[in-house]
């Protein structure tokens, strides 16, 4: 059985190419529900909300209870945006990706239709996937020929700090080439409206429309290291392939379930 709240899920490494315009939706999108019909499994359009690890069940939002022997949660990672002050209120996440899609579509029409001035565009995050955003914006931008080309500024305390100096020597040049501006002013420390603060003290401009921040915040999880909460593995319970936590509120894969509890949903 596979549950998961969407029938369409974004294949990461293809969100660059998603932006640019490299790609379709339907590139880079794996349609689950025929996935699944391929492959013979059950497939649950719903979310998990709670997990009974001793009584293998999950518990999932449409009220229906589900058993389980092996339960693999794949969830993702997503930006720690509390971290932050005002990233919540206004910046875009980059993940969960369908709504990064979605905001990046209405932030173009904005730029099609502003009529004075450029749009001013931050991303945040010097990593390699900050980058390649980054870069994948500035590319759908001139492809679309818009009107008024938006201003672009990669903001990072280090770029691509775990890379050798050759690799960030060609990448600073790249981002110069595509006129997106590197600024280096240290981690942001709050986000307020029309600006993304740092920990120089200098802000950063970042605006589209009336109020609205465009600021994408990589995310900064590590898929495999969820902290282990009340609900971890213990001995006699189910054989987990991934660390349990007492919620959960995206997609989750279960092994159908023999278990004498179990309802055979």
């Amino acid at each position: 059985m596979l549950i998961s709240p969407d029938t369409h899920t974004a294949y990461s490494g293809m969100l660059p190419g998603l932006i640019a315009g490299h790609c379709t939706r339907d590139d880079g999108h794996i349609d689950l529900r025929g996935l699944c019909d391929r492959a013979g499994v059950e497939f649950l359009v719903t979310r998990v909300e709670g997990i009974d690890p001793a009584g293998r069940q999950m518990h999932c939002a449409n009220g229906q209870t589900c058993a389980f022997d092996a339960l693999s949660l794949d969830v993702g990672s997503t930006p720690d945006l509390r971290s932050v002050p005002g990233a919540a209120e206004h910046t875009v996440p980059v993940k969960p990706i369908s709504g990064l899609l979605q905001s990046w579509g209405t932030l173009v029409a904005r730029c099609e239709a502003r009529s004075t001035g450029r749009p001013r565009m931050a991303v945040v995050g010097g990593g390699a996937g900050g980058v390649e955003i980054a870069l994948a914006m500035r590319h759908h931008c001139r492809l679309a020929d818009l009107a008024r080309q938006p201003e672009i500024a990669l903001v990072t305390d280090g770029l691509l700090p775990t890379h050798a100096r050759w690799v960030r020597l060609l990448l600073e040049r790249a981002l110069v080439e595509h006129r997106v501006t590197l600024v280096r002013q240290g981690r942001a420390t709050h986000v307020m409206p029309g600006e993304i603060h740092c920990a120089s003290g200098e802000p950063v401009p970042a605006r589209v429309g009336p109020g609205q921040i465009t600021a994408g915040f990589p995310s900064s999880g590590s898929p495999g290291r969820s902290p282990r909460g009340p609900n971890s593995r213990r001995p006699g319970e189910a054989r987990c392939v991934h660390p349990l936590c007492p919620s959960v509120d995206r997609g989750a894969s279960a092994h159908r379930s023999s278990h004498p509890s179990g309802s055979g949903q």
